[in-house]
């Protein structure tokens, strides 16, 4: 995940925390003072904190501005019936895509990104709603950037997922983590080419999980999903998929890599768990075929 983007993820939990708290209004010591508490509470080793103040600093200093903004391009929705994410997912899109800096953040980045965050903490319509008011906005603009943006070639990014199971005392597991947004998903990292799939896994499950010595069972499926990158632009991210055991063993997490959990999970309880949509699927074909 990228530094500008765990920004916007913290710009839109400090927004949503003042907002719900009727507080917009913040002194600079007061506000750095509340963005600081998130960074450490969210991701202590951030490495974009300019980014994320000036973001910040840009949604407060024209927040009436960026309000009007979506009273005009959203008539049907009042501004206080938007629930409290998707009006601060909206005004962090309209800030970058009106008053940030195009060579920065070009504009389908913006409505892209926050896309995204609406998809990743907003309910199952808000992304749809996130695109039609920026989506509006940007042509009113007149679509700048265009043709740039559907020329530039998408990199594509090889990523190996690992769906992690064990047996204890007459039950089965499936070897989940949780990362700092508050969403449970599976081992997943960048596909080293010169290794095998058996070398990759283990090294996975190493690196997020903590524990040694897996074992592949088989090959699930492969999946792809797009993600925006503020200086790659598209990035396809390709996903090989494998089911793989271990005997159990109390995980151990990397504090401070993205991560702040790890768990043993029972089959039967998954349903109770925050875990990603993009991956319940694979989740559950790979559950469907433990042995």
């Amino acid at each position: 995940m990228s530094q500008r983007h765990i920004s916007r993820q913290i710009a839109l939990q400090t927004l949503y925390e003042l907002d719900v708290k009727d507080i917009m209004i913040l002194g600079r010591e007061e506000l750095r003072s509340v963005l600081n508490y998130n960074i450490e509470e969210l991701s202590p080793d951030h490495k974009d904190k300019d980014y994320l103040y000036s973001l910040v600093d840009l949604v407060l200093s024209r927040l009436q501005t960026l309000n009007d903004i979506i009273t005009k391009a959203a008539p049907e929705w009042p501004l206080e019936k938007i629930s409290y994410i998707d009006r601060n997912v909206l005004r962090i899109g309209l800030a970058e895509l009106l008053f940030a800096d195009r060579e920065q953040v070009p504009p389908k980045v913006a409505i892209d990104q926050a896309i995204e965050l609406a998809k990743a903490f907003g309910n199952e319509t808000s992304g749809k709603f996130i695109n039609g008011v920026l989506g509006k906005v940007y042509k009113e603009l007149g679509e700048p950037d265009k043709d740039s943006v559907s020329k530039k070639r998408a990199v594509i990014e090889q990523l190996t997922g690992v769906i992690l199971y064990t047996k204890h005392e007459g039950e089965v597991y499936v070897g989940l983590v949780h990362d700092l947004f508050k969403h449970w998903t599976i081992c997943k990292s960048h596909t080293v080419e010169t290794e095998t799939d058996a070398e990759n896994i283990r090294k996975i499950v190493k690196k997020e999980f903590g524990l040694d010595d897996t074992e592949l069972v088989s090959h699930i499926g492969d999946g792809e999903y797009i993600a925006n990158h503020p200086e790659k632009g598209k990035i396809v991210k390709h996903v090989r998929y494998y089911l793989a055991t271990h005997v159990y063993a109390e995980p151990k997490v990397e504090i401070g890599a993205g991560l702040d959990d790890a768990r043993w999970i029972k089959i039967g309880e998954l349903g109770s768990y925050k875990i990603y949509k993009e991956i319940q699927n694979t989740l559950a074909k790979a559950v469907a075929q433990i042995p």
